[in-house]
């Protein structure tokens, strides 16, 4: 690694925001950084300092526990060598060099902290000043209901990224290989990438009927049957111009996608009769990333495959995709509850 590293001044904005000690940092493509006691990041986590509780158990049952002279020491270098790891690598800076947005940071008791794609942590819409509104209490608690699955399969399609990296890294070094490709079974990556977009879907669709219940027409529509989002919005007349705009702009933009998106991975799933392993990559000693290509967005994005021997289709990652489709929902939901609630 080069003497200077790159710094990162985002991720050291959010470790100040966070009023807890940050252990680990979960980046896109499932880069994972753990913080180590000198302050500095490794890509496995450290050993605890000093003897843990399961070391009192044992020695209450008259067994030798961990020394913890060792434990405090970090990993010796048989065990970098198994890890895969050449020698020290500082994962933060890594994921510096090559774009990686952070996704996920965890805190000391296991609470996990959200980052949207503009870098802010998963901020809510003040949806609760609309639960006593006897017109759109209900709605608003259901959008609530929606936010906390959004955000929930969010952040277990982040670990998922991370584990699955950290998959790859114990087979390249249990085969002794640097070249690995694909790595497959990865079953639980799928479901949260499904879950997260559908959950996406929802929310849009609920940030719409909360603005149409807040806005009420006489609309020629059959109850029960479903509506687009877009159908919504511009069935509420009675909001302003500026927020139906916006709201069309983000719905053309972003969530008119994530049903594309969930054929995408459906299709890879059915070609490969089951979950379709995931694409690796090495970017330095012990860190690999992982990524699940979808169509880039774009209509073309909705056209069939393209025949044998021509030109490729660009593709992106479908977390990347959906990290930002979420965002984008959540800003959309803000735009809504604002607007419902000024009204």
């Amino acid at each position: 690694m080069p003497a200077q590293q790159p710094s990162y001044p985002l991720l050291e904005r959010l470790l100040v925001e966070i009023d807890a000690p940050i252990q680990r940092v979960v980046f896109s493509r499932g880069v994972d950084a753990w913080r180590i006691p000198d302050d500095g990041w490794s890509v496995i986590p450290a050993r605890p300092r000093g003897p843990t509780p399961a070391d009192a158990t044992l020695a209450a049952l008259g067994l030798r526990p961990v020394d913890a002279a060792r434990a405090a020491s970090g990993p010796t270098a048989e065990e970098h060598a198994r890890e895969g790891l050449e020698g020290d690598v500082d994962p933060v800076a890594v994921a510096a060099t090559h774009g990686l947005a952070p996704r996920l940071l965890v805190a000391a008791a296991g609470t996990t902290h959200l980052v949207s794609a503009a870098g802010a942590l998963g901020w809510r819409a003040p949806l609760e000043r609309l639960f006593d509104d006897p017109g759109l209490g209900t709605r608003a608690q259901r959008l609530r209901f929606l936010l906390d699955a959004m955000e929930h399969h969010a952040a277990r399609a982040a670990e998922s990224y991370a584990a699955a990296a950290a998959a790859a890294r114990r087979t390249a070094a249990l085969f002794g290989t640097r070249e690995l490709t694909t790595l497959a079974g990865q079953t639980a990556l799928f479901v949260e990438l499904d879950a997260l977009l559908s959950a996406v879907q929802r929310t849009y669709l609920g940030a719409g009927r909360l603005l149409a219940a807040a806005y009420p027409e006489r609309r020629r529509t059959v109850p029960g049957a479903a509506v687009s989002f877009d159908a919504l919005v511009l069935g509420t007349r009675g909001a302003s111009a500026d927020l139906r705009e916006t709201l069309l702009a983000a719905w053309d933009a972003h969530g008119v996608y994530a049903a594309a998106y969930r054929r995408a991975l459906r299709a890879r799933d059915a070609a490969a009769l089951g979950h379709a392993p995931v694409r690796l990559t090495r970017l330095a000693c012990g860190i690999w990333t992982v990524s699940v290509p979808v169509p880039t967005p774009g209509r073309a994005s909705e056209a069939p495959r393209p025949a044998r021997g021509s030109r490729a289709q660009p593709q992106a990652d479908a977390l990347d995709r959906a990290w930002t489709l979420a965002t984008d929902a959540m800003r959309v939901v803000s735009h809504v509850v604002y607007a419902a609630a000024q009204r």
